[in-house]
């Protein structure tokens, strides 16, 4: 997906109730690129792990992993369910493929509801939620 397909996408979800979300615990404040609701709450980040090397890639996957954790406190006792989609871009150089796979363990391991969805998958992802951001603007 292009990246103005990507910018008129998440305008389009703006434009539908999806806004950006920032979320604050006494020790962290982390920053979602956009968040919706339906029957439970979405909060989507996107991922680029099209990064120099392995080390970096795994330093990013621990970032991530470190802010996650840190806001698990504030959804663990939470009523409605909540999930956090991330989109994430693999790296273009197959040469860290394998610590891409390990970055994608790491994140995998917090405690809270986590969904991948690799660029291939981009298109289906959004247009899901398009269709049912027309669901909830007909209900």
């Amino acid at each position: 997906m292009s990246q103005t397909v990507t910018y008129i996408l998440f305008g389009y979800w703006c434009n539908c109730g999806y806004t950006y979300k920032l979320i604050s615990t006494p020790l962290v404040q982390y920053n979602f690129d956009i968040f919706w609701s339906e029957k439970s709450n979405h909060y989507v980040k996107a991922l680029a792990f099209d990064l120099e090397n392995g080390l970096l890639i795994q330093n990013k996957a621990l970032q991530i992993f470190g802010a996650l954790e840190q806001l698990n406190s504030e959804f663990t006792d939470s009523k409605t369910l909540t999930t956090f989609d991330l989109l994430i871009t693999k790296p273009r150089d197959r040469n860290y493929y394998s610590d891409f796979e390990k970055a994608l363990k790491i994140i995998d391991s917090v405690k809270l509801p986590v969904i991948f969805t690799l660029e291939d998958n981009w298109n289906r992802y959004t247009d899901e939620m398009i269709e049912k951001s027309r669901e909830l603007t007909m209900n």
